[in-house]
């Protein structure tokens, strides 16, 4: 029988959270991003699909990602980005007049 190290292990998952930046070049640049989950899970995005080199251009926005997980030697888990979608949040309401907080 082969050895068979955790890279083989592969799930289907949905999961809703915020893109963030997972490495950086030295000048500061976002070259991986992570799914980063309600949950407290991260995943690294692949950017082998297009759905996931998609989501290299959505840092800091809330989506809903469906896709195989798979968890590597190291422990992280890698998501292979089947769909996505982006999740429109309302802006934050002041309590004294109830308007959007922030510059118009």
């Amino acid at each position: 029988m082969g050895k068979q190290g955790k890279d083989t292990e592969k799930s289907t998952t949905t999961s809703v959270g915020i893109i963030i930046p997972a490495e950086w070049d030295a000048s500061g640049n976002p070259l991986a991003v992570a799914l980063s989950t309600y949950g407290e899970e991260t995943y690294i995005v692949d950017f082998s699909t297009t759905a996931g080199k998609m989501l290299g251009r959505m840092i800091h926005k809330k989506v809903k990602v469906s896709g195989h997980v798979k968890t590597g030697e190291n422990g992280k888990a890698r998501i292979f980005v089947e769909a996505y979608e982006e999740i429109e949040t309302p802006p934050l309401l002041s309590p004294e007049n109830e308007s959007p907080i922030g510059p118009p």
